[in-house]
């Protein structure tokens, strides 16, 4: 018995390791994500503030997520509470009557003397959420060719890409209030039994704005004319500030929930992601921050939620007084009930089955480390109920699965400084769509270069200098580095699709790659210059500088040698709002002609590079350079390391062929 105990202690430790390695990226993708809100609210012609909410925000792994959540303040109206509106001198459009009952809930009047457009009141001048939604839903619809529904408080875009790829993007229009609602109070003053959020947390939390959503009660006779309100923007900053084990246990959940509890009826959940964020953060306030495992943590997360469905009372965590489950029939309860049970029951299965895919797939480290030594049967299509059976009663499981733990904990350990910089390149080298869109949209409307060049350099330049304040501690150089390659390669971009080629624009994208030449990781390492001198490789290449290309990649080879983690190019296909990546390799139709039926491909630089040298080489009419620079592509195994460097090299190889035959 001792012994089985063990197994499975063990068990819960290898889930453990997994589901840190699973979230490693969370500081860099909150960080991208944050420079990404700063360039999009550059703009406010129709919105006070742009921004992302959900898991996407809170720096989930993409593949647990289903859609891109956003919310959009808008400009021409705010919310004042009731109390405030008994001087008379309100000049805010709209004034707030909570529900007593739910006081997450309200309905909107407008404030005397302002002009009410008819559609939208009933005769009692409350604001209907309903006529709201259809003009956003209309609103939506002019500004997109994707499919757009209402669903609850958001108009839900789906657009489909050539390669039948999906992206879904969930955007909610909404009013910001003027202050927090006094049913908050409570929030703020209650006793927290583990000391968080702490006080300067919480100082930071009440400067952040709440918003109202168009969306009603259920089951209410007047859902016309309701709203609710919103603490997105709170929620996303007390999920950064989480500590590490509740993030993983919330990561856990959501991707268990994901794969597992699924309902027929999209409109009337009775279980939601958002109850899974609710129970962590209470849970937090609950728990000390010291605990650290994600395991036994998720056991009690699940058990609180139980005893909310079974007390029939889950209780909002900024409004105690909001029940977010009372709605919900005993039978729908029950069925919830039975289903967290048994996930608690098989949680080490639910889990491994839920995190071990997805987008680095653990599952060879599984077979390597457990299956073939110990001789049992494989994982197969995520199913690990036969692993852990067979786990639980091998007399060498204890011993193995300690062994993998040990080697995944030391893995974190000496190797996390090293796995961080890859997933930080990662993330550094994504588009900007806010500014890459912003950009097309000049181009198409042929605005001057200079022009267009000033407009770029007004977005980028303000964020690099506020850089510390907008990316998490300890990620400023590393983003600040990235900023200045990303100036340097989109004024390249406007330069080639201008065919502009000017001496004075390509000295500007020259110095901002010098200034960005050096990637300084948040533990300190760097980057010995390599990807700088990358995409200096690539520049000349684009912009015809064959004089300059061959020291460039001279200089990239020796700044590369024994550098494992280099920088890569995001290229967009098969988008067309952001396929400028994609326009700037115009002068080399075979590489557009290579990549045009994926959406997004990303290649590392070092391909790049062997890929360039390919090509001056076959210039050159050298075919068994060409022929030679293949090989050592596929000798230092590129296509396992870089997950799109088949495309480049199978490219080459057919160019090769067919340059040998016409010769």
């Amino acid at each position: 018995m001792a012994e089985n105990m063990s197994v499975k202690q063990m068990m819960d430790e290898v889930a453990n390791e997994l589901i840190v390695c699973k979230t490693n990226a969370r500081m860099a993708k909150i960080s991208h994500l944050a420079i990404m809100e700063e360039a999009l609210n550059t703009d406010k012609t129709f919105f006070k503030h742009t921004f992302c909410t959900g898991s996407y925000s809170e720096g989930m792994p993409d593949y647990i997520r289903s859609d891109v959540d956003e919310m959009y303040v808008l400009s021409f109206g705010n919310v004042v509470w009731q109390a405030s509106n008994e001087n008379k001198t309100c000049t805010a459009p709209f004034v707030a009557e909570i529900y007593p009952d739910e006081p997450a809930y309200l309905k909107l009047k407008l404030a005397d003397g302002i002009f009410k457009e008819e559609r939208f009141f009933d005769e009692h001048s409350y604001f209907k959420s309903s006529s709201f939604m259809e003009w956003a839903l209309v609103a939506n619809q002019f500004f997109t060719e994707s499919k757009c529904e209402i669903n609850g408080p958001s108009v839900t875009q789906t657009h489909t890409f050539e390669m039948s790829a999906t992206e879904m993007r969930d955007k909610v229009l909404c009013f910001s209030c003027d202050s927090w609602p006094s049913c908050t109070d409570d929030y703020f003053t209650r006793q927290k039994q583990s000391n968080w959020p702490s006080q300067a947390i919480l100082s930071e939390i009440r400067r952040l704005d709440c918003h109202v959503v168009s969306v009603g009660r259920h089951n209410s006779d007047t859902k016309d004319i309701e709203w609710r309100l919103s603490f997105s923007v709170a929620e996303r900053k007390l999920i950064h500030e989480m500590p590490a084990p509740f993030f993983g246990c919330m990561f856990a959940l959501k991707a268990i929930k994901k794969k597992y509890i699924l309902f027929e009826s999209q409109q009337r959940k009775p279980f939601c992601s958002y109850f899974i964020k609710t129970a962590c953060l209470w849970m937090c306030e609950t728990i000390p921050s010291k605990t650290d495992n994600i395991m036994d943590l998720t056991r009690k997360v699940i058990d609180w939620l139980i005893d909310c469905y079974k007390e029939n009372n889950l209780p909002h965590y900024f409004i105690r007084h909001q029940n977010l489950i009372g709605h919900l029939s005993d039978v729908c309860r029950n069925k919830v009930i039975q289903q967290l049970a048994t996930i608690k029951h098989e949680l080490w299965v639910r889990v491994m089955s839920s995190i071990a895919g997805g987008e680095v797939s653990l599952r060879p480290v599984i077979k390597r480390q457990i299956c073939d030594k110990l001789k049992i049967a494989d994982v197969i299509n995520d199913d690990y109920s036969r692993l852990e059976t067979d786990l639980l009663k091998h007399p060498k499981a204890s011993l193995v699965t300690r062994s993998l733990k040990n080697a995944l904990h030391d893995l974190r350990h000496t190797q996390k400084p090293k796995t961080l910089e890859w997933l930080l390149l990662q993330w550094m080298s994504r588009d900007i769509e806010p500014i890459s869109k912003k950009v097309l949209v000049w181009m198409k409307h042929d605005v001057p270069i200079s022009e267009i060049i000033g407009n770029i350099e007004s977005i980028v330049l303000p964020i690099i200098r506020d850089i510390k304040s907008i990316v998490m501690k300890g990620y400023d150089n590393a983003f600040t580095t990235a900023l200045y390659q990303f100036l340097g390669d989109l004024i390249l971009s406007v330069m080639v699709c201008s065919q502009n080629k000017c001496k004075e624009y390509q000295k500007k994208a020259l110095c901002y790659y010098k200034k960005g030449e050096k990637i300084i990781h948040p533990n300190g390492n760097d980057d010995n210059y390599s990807g700088m001198r990358g995409l200096l490789v690539k520049f000349h290449y684009l912009m015809g500088n064959d004089s300059e290309l061959k020291g460039a990649i001279t200089d990239f080879e020796t700044a590369s040698q024994n550098n494992t983690f280099i920088s890569s190019v995001e290229i967009y296909a098969d988008n067309e709002n952001r396929d400028l990546s994609y326009r700037s390799w115009e002068i080399d139709g075979i590489f557009q002609y290579a990549i045009k039926d994926h959406n997004c491909v990303r290649f590392s630089l070092k391909t790049i590079v062997f890929y360039i040298k390919a090509k001056m080489a076959l210039k050159s009419g050298h075919i068994d350079r060409a022929y030679q620079i293949v090989d050592q592509m596929n000798h230092e195994n590129l296509k396992k390391t870089d997950k799109y460097s088949f495309i480049l090299i199978n490219t080459l190889e057919r160019s090769i062929a067919d340059y040998a035959n016409d010769m």
